[in-house]
């Protein structure tokens, strides 16, 4: 009897050292992750070694162990981000702007003068409590008339004004590398997109003039005062606009030129 209960006690203590030993080679295992770490930058997903040594103090690290895996995720760093997307968010987007959304926005804030239905379709914009939905719409507005005062300014300089300057025969094959590529739309950004914003402000500012003159006109000095500030800044728009096209045209046709 004592010989049984001896056994049976044995077998007990036995069983309960295999469960603890199973139990603490599974915590061991969780708590030593593979060396895998899967690492999101931007919207792609890629591995590679994880080397805590070498990590990016500007990024945010956040990680988690599921089922052996370390999954570390961390926010992209600056490292991680191309130069073209670095321009799109930075020159080029500012380039749209100055060439069709300013001139648009003058032309828009002019244009109300003339026409009662414009105040009354900007009206709600300048409510607090709007939505987006006005203000996206005043957006869209100011851009389409943006698109037609480019229109214009395309008619004015590059076949009247300008109409000398033009790209050298054939250029648009020769930009073949990815350099001349590159500096480019540098030249498009810096000389272009200028230009395109003092053509369309040449023609932009012509509505708020012939509003002012028809709606405000109170003596004469004043509409001479006025008219001659008006001949001023527009004599200075058409040759900042000149002087940035010739700018752009000479420097594109010598990137094409010099591959």
């Amino acid at each position: 009897m004592h010989i049984d209960r001896r056994i049976r006690r044995c077998m007990r203590q036995e069983d309960q050292q295999q469960n603890s030993d199973a139990d603490s080679q599974r915590a061991a295992h969780l708590r030593a992750p593979s060396r895998l770490a899967i690492k999101l930058v931007g919207p792609h997903l890629r591995t590679g070694e994880d080397n805590s040594s070498q990590r990016d103090p500007h990024r945010v690290y956040r990680s988690c162990i599921w089922q052996n895996t370390r999954f570390e995720i961390h926010s992209p760093g600056i490292d991680d981000l191309e130069p073209t997307e670095l321009k799109d968010l930075t020159s080029t987007s500012f380039g749209y702007v100055i060439a069709f959304l300013l001139p648009g926005l003058i032309c828009l804030y002019g244009l109300s003068f003339w026409f009662k239905e414009v105040p009354a379709i900007l009206q709600p914009t300048s409510n607090p409590e709007s939505s987006l939905g006005p203000s996206l719409v005043f957006l869209l507005l100011a851009l389409a008339i943006g698109l037609f005062v480019s229109a214009g300014r395309w008619l004015l300089y590059e076949k009247f004004l300008c109409k000398d300057k033009c790209f050298a025969p054939q250029h648009f094959q020769r930009l073949r590398t990815p350099d001349q590529l590159t500096a480019f739309k540098a030249v498009v950004d810096e000389h272009y997109r200028y230009h395109q914003f003092f053509g369309g402000m040449t023609l932009a500012i012509v509505p708020g003039f012939g509003a002012w003159v028809r709606f405000h006109y109170s003596s004469c000095w004043r509409l001479a005062l006025a008219c001659a500030a008006t001949i001023a800044l527009e004599a200075l728009l058409i040759k900042a606009g000149v002087d940035s096209y010739c700018k752009y045209i000479d420097r594109a046709n010598d990137i094409a030129a010099n591959p």
